[in-house]
């Protein structure tokens, strides 16, 4: 898990590796499940570096690595229900910009094995404080400050090579069909 203050990058395709304990002791409940998701990812990663280097595919290989990906939800309805994205931190990513890089790096010459971070420029939390107070001054804003430090994203790789325009982060649960992805 990361700590405040982090920063989200790729690291230049260095082939660094993550030492995974595949006998650790996993917590219960939703700290557990977080730990088996970041293990389940780290895996794939090095299984698709290892494929890469190993069986030198005469087709590209290029890996998104999106932040938390968000987006208009289809089960969770409530303010309850989506109460567990406060656990996510604040670099995130909208899900049609996560669709949209797909589709727009089939366009780029990239090589293969480049690995790229997809995520929205970092929101803190006191800009996120300022947007509801001022924008839904009828909700009572129990977040107060001094606030920690929050995490940011490098995206000078994908900004650059696939020109996305990020979704807001203030309107990011609009209708698929009329969401902007360009």
């Amino acid at each position: 898990m990361l700590t405040p203050g982090a920063v989200i990058k790729d690291v230049e395709n260095t082939g660094t590796n993550f030492a995974v304990n595949l006998s650790m002791t996993v917590p219960e409940g939703f700290p557990g499940h977080a730990v088996m998701y970041s293990v389940s990812k780290i895996l794939a990663h090095q299984a698709t570096r290892g494929f890469v280097k190993n069986q030198a595919p005469h087709f590209k290989v290029i890996t998104f690595h999106p932040t938390f990906v968000k987006g208009k939800s289809i089960i969770w309805e409530t303010a309850e229900d989506k109460a567990v994205l406060n656990a996510f931190g604040n670099v995130w990513v909208h899900v049609l910009n996560v669709a949209a890089a797909h589709v727009r790096i089939l366009e780029k010459d990239i090589e293969s094995g480049t690995e790229i971070i997809l995520s929205h420029l970092a929101v803190s939390w006191k800009e996120s404080v300022s947007f509801v107070k001022e924008n839904y001054p009828g909700i009572e804003c129990k977040l107060q400050p001094p606030f920690e430090d929050y995490w940011t994203a490098e995206t000078t790789t994908v900004d650059k090579g696939l020109g996305i325009k990020w979704r807001s982060p203030y309107n990011n649960q609009g209708s698929y069909r009329s969401a902007d992805t360009s």
